[in-house]
């Protein structure tokens, strides 16, 4: 069976796992975060303790980084950001725990 050793002579598998994610993110808007301060973003104000939530549909949809972006493709689709820090896995603090042993 293969194992995350073998994951650099299995490209097209990678390609194809890194797709799934983007194509179709486990959780589409992502999982609610509250912020720790008050903050402006884009030119509004976000206050301490108010729900955030990333809408990963949209990052996965982005035709600047994935062009023609409703089409499955593996191979042309490639993220530009390593699969560790793919929008799946949660973002800031709450990303997964698993990144340290399986990057």
């Amino acid at each position: 069976m293969p194992c995350l050793d073998n994951r650099a002579s299995l490209p097209y598998l990678d390609a194809i796992l890194r797709e799934v994610l983007r194509w179709y993110p486990p959780f589409p808007l992502g999982i609610p975060h509250a912020t720790s301060n008050d903050d402006v973003y884009d030119g509004h104000f976000i206050p301490k303790g108010a729900m955030v939530m990333v809408n990963q549909w949209a990052l996965s949809r982005d035709e600047d980084i994935f062009p023609n972006a409703s089409r499955f493709d593996p191979i042309d689709g490639k993220l530009k950001s390593p699969f560790v820090n793919h929008f799946a896995f949660g973002h800031g603090r709450r990303i997964c725990p698993g990144r340290l042993t399986h990057g």
